[in-house]
Parts: C-alpha cells; structure tokens; sequence
C-alpha cells in the first residue's frame, strides 16, 4: 500500500479492494491500534486478551460480531486504578493516525456473568471522532 497515503485513504482502498464495511474495517483498525499500544506498554504481562477480539485480530475477521476488547487481569478491579493503567497505555504514541484522548471507568452491573470493569476510551482516527471500549475482568 501507498505510504503516502493518508490513513483514511488507506482504509478507503481496503473497504473498496476487501469488500468490509467501513466500520467493520475501522473497528478492527482501532483495536489493532490498542492492542499495540497494550503490547508495547509495561502491562502487556499483567493481562491477558481474549474472547471474539483475539479471533477478529489474528485472522482479520470476525468470529463472532464484538464491540469490545475483553482482557482477563491478574489483580485488581479498581476502575480509578485500572483507567489510570490504561490511560498511560493510550499514550503510547504510534504512526497510525489514531490519537485517544479520554478515557472513562465504571464497575460492570451487578449480576453479569464476570465480574470486571469497563473502559469507555474516545479519541481520533486522524480528525473523525472514535470511541472503543475494553471490558477488564481479574482472576482470583
């Protein structure tokens, strides 16, 4: 693909050559883009990803339609630590066009099947507005 292209663009050539949907492709893109940050920061031992994302990033597809990043962790479920962690994370700077800005904790609703905590994190995909969202449950 064209370096010089600006991402938008490169997605743009994506959807048109693949045949995915814009957001199909831009949801998988931003959760490329977290996971790599999550792999580059000094927490990438502490947790581990799984569910529908890991099968939607390694074979660039969905398994089964998902809408977040499920991560099991080995400590807390303190949502003031864990977006603290996390907002570190989001830093981490990239050459990807993405650039996240916020990020927000709460504790999941009594009486799901896990326990954990959800991280609503907003930013940009060059200048259109994204958001994504981790779900963070700790063994015990």
């Amino acid at each position: 693909m064209n370096q010089n292209l600006s991402v938008r663009e490169q997605l743009t050539y994506l959807i048109n050559k693949e045949g995915i949907s814009l957001e199909k492709l831009t949801d998988l893109y931003i959760r490329e883009g977290l996971v790599d940050r999550f792999s580059r920061s000094n927490l990438n031992q502490k947790y581990v990803m799984k569910g529908a994302s890991v099968f939607q990033i390694l074979a660039g597809k969905a398994h089964r339609p998902t809408k977040d990043i499920d991560f099991l962790g080995f400590g807390t479920n303190n949502p003031q630590q864990l977006k603290e962690e996390f907002s570190e994370i989001i830093k981490i700077p990239l050459n990807d066009g993405l650039r996240f800005s916020d990020i927000s904790a709460s504790i999941l609703q009594a009486g799901q099947k896990y326990e954990g905590v959800r991280l609503d994190i907003k930013g940009n995909l060059e200048d259109v507005p994204i958001k994504d969202r981790l779900i963070l449950a700790s063994a015990r």
